[in-house]
């Protein structure tokens, strides 16, 4: 939640390029810009985010103003700031003139998704080994196994599966 809001003060004070190429730096007309594109959707998202921060209890909350309940909905339109993400990532790219630095940053990107992949693919590969009355994980439970000797097992089962 802080990330964004700062993001929000950030871009009701931050320039912008017009049409024509020119820098605009007047808050009048930043602010308004800001008001037609992404302030609705920032704010809309913030909102929710801030009043289950500040209340101590979520679920109370949640069932005594139906109205709230909505905000639950809003929760998950956080992936929308995605886009904002990468259009500020473009931006970023566009300004970096190294090549070498844009091949690193793109083959740390591809191993961090390989990473995520390999993960999920372990949580459910251990998830299968639990579900089962005769599973691998309740073997070696009996065994007295520890966290870490499922988690990477189940890793390098994943691992084995690429």
């Amino acid at each position: 939640a802080a990330f964004w809001s700062m993001d929000v003060v950030l871009s009701l004070n931050s320039g912008f390029y017009s049409s024509d190429g020119g820098l605009v730096m007047h808050r009048r007309t930043i602010v308004c810009k800001y008001a037609r594109t992404w302030m609705l959707l920032d704010v809309s998202l913030l909102v929710p985010e801030w009043t289950l921060l500040i209340s101590d209890d979520e679920v109370s909350i949640l069932s005594t103003v139906g109205a709230l309940r909505s905000f639950r909905v809003l929760r998950v339109l956080r992936l929308l700031r995605l886009v904002k993400v990468d259009k500020i990532w473009r931006q970023m790219r566009e300004r970096i003139n190294s090549n070498y630095f844009l091949l690193a940053v793109g083959v740390a990107r591809l191993i961090g998704c390989l990473a995520v992949m390999i993960h999920v693919l372990a949580c459910v590969w251990h998830w299968l080994g639990a579900s089962q009355q005769d599973g691998w994980v309740k073997h070696r439970s009996a065994d007295g196994a520890s966290f870490w000797y499922f988690y990477f097992t189940s890793v390098h089962w994943s691992l084995t599966q690429f």
